[in-house]
């Protein structure tokens, strides 16, 4: 009977998975500029279903380098008040797509 060593197979699919997703997560690092931005709009939203809840989308409302006004979806589910002053990353050629300087902002979730 031949053994087949699994857990190293196992291990080298983790491995890789890991590399592409830090991959990915770089390619959205190039071209960025990091500025500071307001809580300017939260819309609160309820599911209904079996696992009904609810959640909170975050708007920033920030300025961009060449001083162009942009209000992006921050993402969902953050401890933020409306007013309050958040860090970001937003793409120099798209400043809509931002991600805001929170853990699982930029390394949990993508908006």
């Amino acid at each position: 009977m031949i053994k087949i060593n699994k857990a190293g197979r196992y291990l080298i699919g983790l491995l890789l998975t890991l590399i592409i997703y830090l991959v990915g997560q770089l390619f959205f690092f190039i071209n960025t500029e990091k500025t500071e931005g307001k809580i300017c709009k939260i819309i609160e939203s309820r599911t209904s279903g079996h696992y009904g809840g609810r959640y909170e989308f975050f708007y920033v409302c920030f300025s961009t380098k060449d001083d162009k006004e942009v209000m992006a979806n921050g993402g969902s589910n953050f401890k933020y008040d409306y007013g309050d002053i958040v860090t970001l990353f937003y793409k120099k050629d798209n400043p809509k797509n931002i991600r805001l300087k929170e853990f699982s902002a930029l390394w949990l979730m993508h908006c």
